[in-house]
């Protein structure tokens, strides 16, 4: 379970208002291709049951996550992620209050990436010190590379 987690009970938002939430999170083990293709698909399973979009990335055993939806579903969830022993140092980079989805053709987006992929990503992006700077500027950044891609 994480000992880092950081979620406002209720940031002024009601659980029904679209609530978008960016968060980064360390493995406690290796995954292999085959726990991230098992994980993306219960994790589809679970967000679409419960109206939630978003995208996870993963590069060395460090994951950033965007999830939108419901802002009772969202919060449930990162508390769930929270409390898998996969994680640990799961971290709120961003929360903020949403209009329209994002990612709303995407379960959960995923793509793994690949060197080519990574000359064009942000400078500081696998470096273990840049997430923990929890600058909710360098998650917009990431992510908005992501959708690029």
């Amino acid at each position: 379970m994480s000992d880092t987690l950081q979620v406002r009970p209720d940031g002024g938002v009601r659980e029904d208002e679209l609530l978008s939430i960016v968060y980064s999170s360390v493995a406690t083990e290796p995954f292999t291709e085959v726990d991230l293709a098992l994980l993306l698909a219960i994790s589809r399973m679970n967000n679409e049951s419960r109206g939630l979009t978003g995208v996870l990335l993963h590069r060395d055993g460090q994951f950033m996550q965007a999830l939108e939806g419901p802002a009772g579903a969202v919060r449930t969830a990162l508390r769930t992620i929270a409390a898998d022993p996969r994680h640990t140092g799961v971290w709120t980079l961003a929360e903020e209050r949403i209009a329209e989805r994002r990612f709303g053709s995407w379960a959960m987006g995923y793509r793994p990436l690949s060197e080519t992929d990574l000359q064009d990503a942000p400078d500081w992006f696998g470096s273990p010190e840049a997430l923990d700077q929890r600058d909710g500027s360098r998650a917009g950044e990431l992510l908005a590379w992501f959708r690029s891609r």
